[in-house]
């Protein structure tokens, strides 16, 4: 009988001062959005490293770039043209950021979007298709675009690209982690292309350390220094770039985290003084503390309940907005229920905790207080 009263001495409470507790889930709430927001992003660059092992460079390919803050030569496609001429390199591909001054999508001016010329062929450099959806393009007006164009635009294959006058029309939607918020465009399209910020790739035969040695001289003798990676060094330049973002969001999110923690023991101690009396009132009609315990975990717990599923909708939101694309979080289940054990576990230490503090005085003494 004692456990029903106590249980419906929570109902009650929980009815009465739900305006109060309302205000405490939300700060609650937004405890916990911050170090979770972080998370997501740790589980971004994770997510991307994974996706990125599917594009990755075949492992008879040598890959070379300018210094772009150098005085280095910068090859242009007659150059390229002589560099083939060095045995056992199949081809030789590359890909430049295209100096454009207007790109208009959906009629509307953006600036948030590079373009790219790309070989035909360059598909041949990867492990996997780099097409995601759609194909490589056959016409002179079409072109690739990477998935967070398309989901950020909203644009699906057939709608339609203006990039500085002419109209392209989306071929194909690419699915590679760092051309993601790319246009790429047939580089045979460009009359007297200017290669600045470009990445070579040589499709090699055999003999690849001895081709990518030969290349070096070459480059230096003709153009200057280049950096040069050669097949699995340049997956693992891939991986390292991507697992900067994780270093990142892993101390962001501890810090947070410890906030955090600090933040919902604060709130969770402001409104705790304000149910002494009560818990005085239970003590004294001979409620056990273990019975106390259980009651006020449950009224803790509820509202952390309710707290972590408002945090993990808040950030599902979050991951559809811009923000999405320029920091590249990624809500899953498996954050929902790590949420989840967040919340129950602070309810659990510090309903211990709290009560700790109370249930060691006499009746008199948290009346008097």
């Amino acid at each position: 009988m004692k456990m029903k009263y106590i249980l419906s001495i929570l109902a009650k409470s929980i009815y009465i001062n739900k305006y109060i507790n309302a205000i405490q889930i939300l700060c609650l709430t937004l405890g916990m959005i911050i170090p979770f927001f972080f998370l997501c992003q740790f589980n971004g660059a994770f997510l991307d490293s994974k996706e990125n092992d599917k594009f990755q460079i075949t492992d008879k390919l040598i890959m070379f770039s300018p210094d772009l803050y150098s005085d280095v030569k910068v090859l242009q496609k007659a150059d390229i043209q002589l560099m083939k001429q060095i045995e056992n390199i199949e081809n030789v591909y590359f890909i430049n950021r295209y100096h454009t001054n207007n790109i208009f999508i959906n009629n509307k001016l953006n600036i948030s979007y590079s373009v790219y010329t790309v070989d035909k062929d360059i598909n041949s450099c990867w492990k996997a298709d780099w097409i995601e959806e759609g194909e490589i393009w056959e016409n002179n007006n079409e072109c690739i675009i990477g998935k967070v164009v398309a989901q950020r635009s909203r644009l699906i294959i057939g709608d339609d690209i203006e990039i500085d006058g002419k109209v392209y029309i989306i071929k194909g939607i690419s699915d590679i982690p760092k051309y993601r918020s790319s246009i790429l465009i047939n580089q045979e399209l460009v009359d007297n292309i200017e290669l600045w910020d470009v990445v070579y790739y040589a499709d090699v035969s055999n003999d690849i350390d001895k081709v990518s040695n030969e290349i070096n001289n070459w480059l230096i003798k003709n153009y200057g220094t280049y950096h040069i990676y050669i097949g699995q060094e340049i997956n693992q330049l891939e991986y390292t770039k991507l697992s900067r973002g994780w270093f990142t969001s892993i101390i962001l999110s501890i810090i947070s985290l410890i906030y955090s923690l600090v933040n919902i023991y604060n709130i969770l101690y402001f409104y705790s003084i304000k149910t002494r009396r009560k818990l005085a009132i239970i003590l004294a009609i001979g409620a056990t503390k273990g019975q106390i315990f259980i009651q006020k975990y449950f009224e803790i717990g509820i509202n952390m309940f309710i707290a972590s599923i408002l945090s993990y909708i808040s950030l599902s939101l979050i991951q559809k907005t811009f923000i999405q694309y320029i920091l590249s979080i990624k809500v899953s289940s498996y954050i929902f229920f790590i949420i989840l054990a967040f919340g129950q576990c602070n309810a659990l230490i510090y309903t211990f905790i709290l009560l700790r503090k109370v249930l060691r005085k006499q009746i008199s003494d948290i009346f008097r207080e």
